[in-house]
């Protein structure tokens, strides 16, 4: 009996310490496990090129292009050249109906001929006349009546020579001759179509001569000088490399545009009008130690970045070169060894804890 009871209190007590234990340990403090940090994508460091450059939209045209017209009315007999057509300094392109002209300098020089053989003829007799009269044979009033027939026969001479000259040029102003060497670009008029002083018969430009010019808007004219890189891409997917040789020095009023010329080597299937893609090089530079562009930070005036290190956001203030699409140059701050924070960076602060959970690790 005695042993029973033994053995029932032994059975308490060691329950007891169970129990006992039990709740110290449930009352004992869980160790807390540590946040892993703010999720961030991070993006490498890289060296290579980067250039800034703006692009346009640009219209072929020849620098040296011209209108030509006629200096007087009349009706185009012919037309010496079609669009598209060569020509050299010098050569005849169109003409008015000369006809009538031609009658009158061949009238204008009849008669100077006629003025001439009159004022010939008046000229001996006046010759003549003075040896008779220092003979005493003559009169003074017939050397008189003499010497002025003589001045009326050369004015003649004089009038018609100016009228035949001035038939020549009105026959000149019938005609119209290439100006240097180039091209007919078009054909405003037509044979057989009556014309006015001034209005365009032919469109020409030299040959070789075509530009393509670009309007530039008011901020961006002072990244541009002459000499600056321009790169034009023409339909046959070539490449033309070329440069800016002219800057208006006056913007439209309208458009508050300023145009840039560039020149382009001659191409056969290039046309003035024809519009083309132009690409101004700024800035260029090759081994640049580049960023993503997203990955800055602006604070005021100065600009920071979050580096990657150790689950740990450092943060460090860097220098900005060159900026082009979703790229940055870094000038220094950072080597390229560094990884960089390109996400959520509205939430860290310097020594943030953070976790990749894109990019490189």
């Amino acid at each position: 009996m005695k042993k029973g009871y033994f053995i029932m209190g032994f059975v308490v007590i060691l329950g007891a310490i169970i129990l006992l234990s039990f709740n110290n340990l449930s009352r004992a403090e869980v160790p807390k496990k540590e946040p892993l940090g703010i999720p961030v994508e991070v993006g490498d460091v890289i060296s290579g090129s980067i250039k800034d450059e703006k692009n346009y939209i640009g219209t072929i045209k020849s620098k040296n292009e011209i209108l030509l017209a006629f200096k007087q009315p009349g009706f185009i007999t012919k037309l010496f050249v079609k669009e598209g057509s060569n020509f050299k300094k010098g050569d005849l392109l169109t003409q008015l109906d000369g006809d009538e002209l031609l009658i009158k300098k061949e009238l204008g020089l009849q008669k100077m001929k006629n003025a001439e053989l009159n004022a010939e003829h008046t000229k001996d007799l006046l010759d003549k006349n003075t040896i008779l009269y220092e003979a005493g044979a003559v009169t003074k009033q017939n050397i008189d009546d003499l010497t002025l027939k003589y001045e009326v026969a050369k004015n003649a001479i004089k009038e018609a020579a100016i009228s035949v000259k001035e038939i020549d040029l009105m026959l000149n102003k019938s005609s119209i001759y290439a100006p240097y060497d180039g091209v007919v670009r078009e054909i405003l008029k037509k044979e057989g179509e009556y014309t006015q002083p001034g209005q365009p018969i032919l469109q020409v430009s030299e040959k070789d001569d075509l530009i393509a010019e670009i309007a530039v808007i008011e901020k961006d004219l002072q990244d541009i000088t002459i000499g600056s890189k321009a790169l034009i891409y023409l339909s046959n997917n070539k490449v033309v490399n070329s440069q800016v040789s002219e800057i208006a020095n006056y913007l439209n009023p309208q458009t508050k545009t300023a145009n840039i010329q560039i020149p382009v080597i001659s191409e056969s299937n290039l046309l003035p009008n024809m519009s083309v893609k132009v690409s101004i090089i700024n800035k260029e530079k090759e081994d640049a130690i580049l960023i993503p562009a997203n990955g800055v930070v602006d604070k005021g005036e100065k600009q920071y970045v979050y580096c990657y290190e150790n689950d740990i956001a450092q943060q460090k203030e860097v220098k900005l070169g060159i900026s082009a699409g979703n790229m940055v140059e870094v000038l220094s701050g950072i080597e390229l060894r560094d990884k960089i924070i390109i996400s959520n960076l509205q939430e860290l602060t310097n020594n943030s804890r953070v976790f990749i959970y894109k990019g490189v690790d």
